[in-house]
């Protein structure tokens, strides 16, 4: 049926129901909620990202979108170069900018998923 829901119990020490309501209420849900989410977490192996992560998450993805528009005008650029119908190869120092956007861009996303410092 659907629409209907059940209780589970569990056991858990005062402070840290405390702990874990606070925490809860910071982010906008209820505890029912947050454990859900991270029993849900767990299961399926899909993080939980707060907000503002998502938020960093999403210019990191748009930083990487944009070094990999470069990476795709260079290797245009060497594909008509190859063919002959470019008299200019690409400046060999534009393939190493490429190459700094798209690791800073991916060192950083790693970084937010391990939970390091994010930007």
């Amino acid at each position: 049926m659907a629409g209907s829901t059940d209780n589970v119990l569990i056991r858990i020490q005062p402070e840290k129901k405390r702990v874990w309501k606070a925490f809860a209420a910071g982010q906008g849900l209820t505890l029912t909620e947050l454990i859900i989410i991270a029993v849900e977490g767990v299961m399926t192996g899909r993080p939980y990202f707060r907000p503002e992560e998502l938020d960093a998450l999403d210019q990191l993805r748009e930083q990487l979108r944009r070094a990999g528009i470069n990476l795709n005008l260079l290797v245009r650029e060497l594909t008509r170069f190859n063919a002959g119908s470019a008299k200019d190869l690409p400046e060999p120092r534009d393939f190493h900018v490429t190459r700094e956007q798209l690791n800073e861009a991916l060192g950083l996303i790693l970084a937010l998923l391990r939970r390091d410092q994010v930007p």
